[in-house]
């Protein structure tokens, strides 16, 4: 016979009670195994005080460090050897060594060339970068223009360049070819006639007339480039490619010569 609904409910009161009577009972247990250790700590407090609070740390203020730097003497050194081992793979008939280790703290270009339009050379293999490091412009002559000084003052003040090669070559056909009558082809004429009296006076080739004279016209047509100068973060070298050779000539003066200081 199947019990009635009076029993099954009197059968879960009498669960719920035994529950309840386990709960009663442990409870007592839980707080006697506490109430040693909190009169410990109460204890403690009166024999030694409350224990300091640690002082709060504040955040030091955000502090803008400054972009690292290329220094002009480096970038060159850098183009320097890539020149050498150029030199050296080509004397053997060997491609372009790959590109060497990008040096710490240049910009977005580790240097700048202006060279002849007419110069057919792999300027990021002879000097040893990746194409995105070299910031190459091709000009004839090569002859700078206001547009030219503008782009490299750029470089200087917002991509921290801190050298500039001005790169003649001696088998230019443009500095030999007759001008034309248009105002452009009489413009060149001019500036090739008035690079040919300086390198006449001055007792140099054409090329290297060219090159130095081009920095010098740089530094003169540009107060922030000059500026730079002055202070040290930037520098113009003219240079001559020679083709049999696969070499470049850097027209530096005795103290540009000198090596650099080691970096202690």
């Amino acid at each position: 016979m199947l019990p009635s609904a009076t029993a099954r409910v009197g059968e879960l009161n009498d669960l719920k009670s035994s529950r309840a009577g386990c709960t009663v009972e442990v409870l007592p247990m839980r707080i006697t195994c506490l109430l040693p250790c909190l009169l410990f700590s109460a204890w403690l407090t009166a024999q030694h005080g409350t224990p300091p609070q640690q002082p709060k740390h504040e955040a030091a203020p955000l502090v803008h460090a400054p972009h690292p730097f290329l220094p002009p003497a480096a970038a060159l050194e850098c183009l320097r050897a890539g020149l050498v081992l150029y030199a050296a793979a080509s004397m053997k008939g060997q491609s372009p060594p790959p590109p060497s280790e990008r040096p710490g703290g240049a910009g977005r270009y580790v240097a700048a060339v202006v060279c002849c339009a007419d110069a057919d050379l792999d300027l990021s293999g002879m000097f040893g970068l990746a194409q995105k490091d070299l910031l190459v412009i091709r000009v004839p002559g090569p002859f700078l223009s206001l547009e030219i000084t503008a782009l490299l003052e750029q470089a200087v003040l917002r991509e921290r360049l801190s050298l500039c090669v001005v790169l003649s070559h001696a088998d230019c056909a443009c500095l030999s070819a007759e001008a034309t009558q248009s105002p452009a082809g009489q413009a060149l004429k001019s500036r090739i006639e008035a690079a040919r009296a300086l390198a006449t006076e001055r007792h140099l080739a054409l090329p290297a007339a060219i090159a130095g004279n081009e920095r010098d016209q740089l530094i003169w047509s540009s107060p922030p480039i000059s500026a730079a100068i002055k202070e040290g973060r930037f520098r113009i070298v003219p240079a001559t490619f020679f083709a049999p050779t696969k070499t470049v000539l850097m027209h530096l003066s005795r103290k540009e010569e000198m090596p650099i200081a080691p970096v202690k």
